[in-house]
């Protein structure tokens, strides 16, 4: 069995530390043959520790490869997923924008039928008492107040139609912002 290279330099050393102190100087008295066989020994064993460190070296560098695939593949998906939340996020805002646009509409719509019937009502009215002349003044006045009340309903069934939308737009960009936040978070956490 042969012995590690770190384990012969250290028994060198002892040998060398053990060995006697020569009468003049710093030098020491050793046996020539025994300092040479550690030496071969060390020299034996020199190749097995560099192949071990080569060994653990090449072990090394595939574990970091693996850790960075790893980290690139956890990378890739974690933006794959925020660009779907995105994507959805986006979905989800253009159909809800869709449909507030939609019942805007509608709501205007009707308003506008609404108005128009009202307004209709009013010169109907108007042309019945036309033909009496007390009557004529009561009712155009009563007309005017008709289509004045008519034209103020219409424009705040109008407001709330547009009140209607600001608030789903409103609504909308809540849920968008919470949506980014999310990315955000998902991102951070990488």
């Amino acid at each position: 069995m042969k012995i590690g290279c770190v384990k012969l330099l250290a028994e060198l050393e002892a040998y060398i530390n053990q060995s006697k102190k020569a009468l003049i100087g710093n030098k020491r008295v050793v046996d020539f043959d025994e300092i040479m066989a550690i030496i071969t020994a060390i020299k034996d064993s020199l190749p097995n520790d560099i192949k071990q460190a080569q060994y653990l070296l090449k072990e090394r560098d595939s574990i970091i490869g693996e850790a960075r695939a790893e980290a690139d593949k956890t990378l890739r998906e974690a933006n794959q997923e925020a660009e779907m939340l995105v994507r959805d996020a986006q979905r989800e805002a253009r159909e809800t924008l869709k449909q507030a646009e939609a019942m805007a509409d509608e709501k205007l719509r009707m308003a506008n039928e609404e108005a128009e019937i009202i307004v209709n009502e009013a010169k109907h009215k108007q042309m019945e008492l036309i033909d009496q002349h007390q009557i004529t003044r009561m009712a155009t006045e009563q007309a005017k107040t008709m289509l004045e009340d008519a034209k103020k309903q219409a424009r705040e069934i109008r407001l709330g139609g547009r009140e209607y939308v600001d608030d789903m737009l409103a609504r909308l960009e809540a849920q968008l912002e919470k949506n980014l936040n999310e990315v955000r978070q998902n991102r951070s956490t990488l």
